[in-house]
């Protein structure tokens, strides 16, 4: 079968290290779990677990987790063939997108993050009137309450990034990582790049904000996987929930008449 193109447009990159619009990393759950995590105990699971069918429903479900290419079927032909001899054309269900997924037993750590995107602020164009708006990417949504009472925030992602590499380095392993893209899967038609597998959900999980590491290896890593990445606790911090949401706000500075103000 050909493949058609795909909506993504040229593969972006996946630089390691690099966390230039990263602000904070955090994760909320039980505290003896976030304690774990702070002493550097980091728990990966497979990405197939976000969609077992008994877990339908729970925050992290997502039944197109793995996905790797998702086609029209109006669009498409599919063919049987043996020794390239068509022996058999096959006729696609039209009313449903065609799904095709990797294999899902690859293990997949995930955060929350605050971060800018391309940019903090969105500039006018020269010669155009309006606001300057800021990214909402920023702001602490309420979807990570409904993973736990308490949070692990990661103040210092650079350096965290730096311990991962030389970990990663140490075991022979690879961390892709990088923003989960958010896209309306109902409007793809074709295959996800390969480096962006793993990294892209549907609109409707956009809350979530979320920063994914994904850890590849020749081997099959176990299920659940412990990278130990030593103790975290410079870097890092556990708070309550609510104190979370009140720490991290977007604040504009400025004068009028004379006076400083400031907005959040």
């Amino acid at each position: 079968m050909t493949t058609p193109g795909s909506k993504f447009g040229p593969p972006i990159e996946m630089v390691p290290g690099s966390a230039n619009n990263i602000i904070i990393l955090a994760r909320a759950g039980k505290r003896e779990h976030l304690e774990a995590l702070q002493k550097g105990k980091l728990r990966a699971s497979h990405i197939g677990n976000y969609k077992k069918e008994e877990d339908r429903g729970k925050p992290f479900f997502d039944e197109n987790e793995a996905v790797d290419a998702i086609f029209d079927p109006e669009k498409i032909v599919i063919k049987l063939k043996k020794d390239d001899q068509e022996i058999a054309e096959l006729i696609p269900d039209p009313e449903q997108k065609l799904k095709i997924f990797r294999e899902s037993n690859i293990p997949a750590l995930c955060f929350f993050s605050l971060h800018t995107g391309l940019e903090l602020a969105k500039p006018i164009p020269q010669g155009q009137k309006g606001p300057i708006t800021i990214d909402k990417h920023l702001q602490v949504t309420d979807h990570i309450s409904k993973f736990g009472n308490d949070v692990f925030v990661i103040e210092n992602v650079r350096e965290f990034h730096n311990r991962l590499n030389m970990k990663a380095t140490e075991l022979g392993i690879a961390i892709r990582h990088g923003l989960v893209e958010y896209q309306d899967l109902n409007s793809i038609h074709g295959k996800i790049p390969s480096n962006k597998w793993g990294l892209v959900k549907d609109l409707f999980y956009m809350e979530e904000r979320e920063y994914r590491y994904i850890f590849i290896s020749k081997e099959r890593l176990p299920d659940p996987y412990f990278f130990e990445v030593g103790d975290l606790t410079d870097i890092s911090q556990i708070m309550p929930m609510d104190q979370f949401k009140k720490s991290y706000q977007v604040t504009i500075e400025y004068e009028n008449n004379g006076k400083q103000k400031s907005e959040s």
